[in-house]
């Protein structure tokens, strides 16, 4: 299981998208009523944080107002899972989320810690387009039951990290393990790839390693010609980060 994390402007949006009908199930909410529009989910956020409005712009204005995480175990880890099961892996997850303890290197006096155990936040069910991959969804107010914002330094690490505890706990294979997986699964699929052509073109490779189940996103120059991907990566269909260098490797040879 992999895990990301970050805080977002666009609460609203993210709210809306996790809450989709069409894309998902509702898994579960905190703080909040389930039987509301996803539009009425964030207004309550919204008046949450009006409450404490004064003692949020203290110091300065809090523009990054949601917190957003996505959990994506692998499929043989869920096969079979109800609701119920998924509901347990998202409070499992905030548990460990809570748990971890970032300092700054600065060594600047503040939490160290989330509270989304207590903070509003809506847990949904979501299916990958392609290969119907199923993932978890959180989208949880920045500003805690009382008052307090959600540390967010770090938090793509604390995801990753709460994650591995996670994996962990309950003998799945580790993200860094997995992530490896997938970089030689990727390579492989590139050289295969490069062996079926006579004569190298990107139209074409680009065209085999699609039908494969990933997307490669090519950067052009003004001359028209591949300089990289965006980022530094290429994202398969299931939602996993491949790395470019892969690609690139292949390319080479």
């Amino acid at each position: 299981m992999v895990a990301t994390g970050a805080v977002i402007t666009h609460g609203s949006n993210a709210v809306r998208y996790s809450v989709d009908k069409e894309l998902g199930d509702l898994v579960k909410t905190n703080f909040l009523p389930e039987d509301i529009t996803p539009s009425s989910m964030w207004a309550r956020m919204v008046m949450h944080q009006q409450q404490f409005r004064e003692k949020l712009n203290r110091h300065r204005h809090l523009d990054n107002t949601s917190i957003r995480i996505e959990i994506s175990p692998d499929k043989p880890e869920t096969e079979n899972w109800t609701l119920d099961d998924w509901k347990q892996l998202a409070e499992d997850f905030v548990r460990e989320f809570d748990a971890q303890e970032i300092h700054r290197p600065d060594g600047r006096r503040e939490d160290c810690h989330t509270h989304l155990a207590n903070t509003q936040y809506v847990v949904s069910l979501h299916r990958d387009s392609k290969g119907q991959i199923l993932h978890l969804h959180i989208n949880a107010n920045r500003v805690d039951m009382e008052g307090n914002v959600n540390n967010a330094y770090k938090i793509g690490k604390r995801a990753s990290l709460a994650a591995n505890k996670i994996n962990e706990q309950r003998g799945w294979i580790q993200s860094m393990q997995r992530r490896e997986e997938n970089i030689e699964a990727i390579r492989e699929t590139c050289i295969d790839a490069l062996k079926s052509m006579d004569v190298f073109n990107w139209t074409v490779y680009v065209a085999k390693i699609r039908a494969r189940g990933y997307d490669v996103k090519l950067v052009r120059s003004k001359e028209d010609k591949v300089v990289g991907s965006p980022s530094g990566r290429a994202t398969p269909h299931t939602n996993r980060q491949c790395w470019a260098m892969v690609v690139t490797s292949c390319r080479r040879r």
